[in-house]
């Protein structure tokens, strides 16, 4: 059997050749495929628990900039990455006070994740719905 992968600017692709003939065991609960490859795509979002922090963002849904209220107990100054549904990295930067406001107008309608963090470690997550 041969296979490889091809990587461009636009994707990839794994491929194998030779592979005449695999096997499917399914449930109602699962699929299994043996010999054919399936991509698995993960997004997986952790809050921590021993940083108590409120925060609301509004309005929401916005078209052009998200105004993040928040509240932590010892008053830091938290940082914010912007991620959109897919996981991909749009944005950062600071919270500089309790009421902050991120400009998104240039962004593509859709919806986001603002990852708040503190101390170097995410500690809240809040969605944000950008329209037309």
């Amino acid at each position: 059997m041969v296979g490889g992968d091809v990587v461009s600017s636009k994707g990839s692709s794994s491929y194998t050749i030779g592979q005449t003939v695999y096997i499917v065991n399914e449930s109602s609960s699962y699929s299994i495929s043996q010999g054919v490859q399936q991509p698995i795509v993960l997004l997986i979002v952790e809050e921590a628990t021993e940083i108590k922090l409120n925060c609301e963002v509004y309005p929401n849904p916005t078209n052009n900039e998200a105004n993040i209220s928040h509240t932590i107990p010892n008053n830091e100054v938290l940082s914010y990455k912007l991620y959109d549904i897919k996981g991909s990295f749009v944005k950062s930067g600071r919270l500089e006070n309790s009421n902050t406001k991120i400009d998104i107008q240039s962004l593509k309608s859709g919806t986001y994740l603002l990852n708040l963090i503190s101390e170097g470690k995410p500690t809240k997550t809040c969605k944000i719905i950008k329209g037309n």
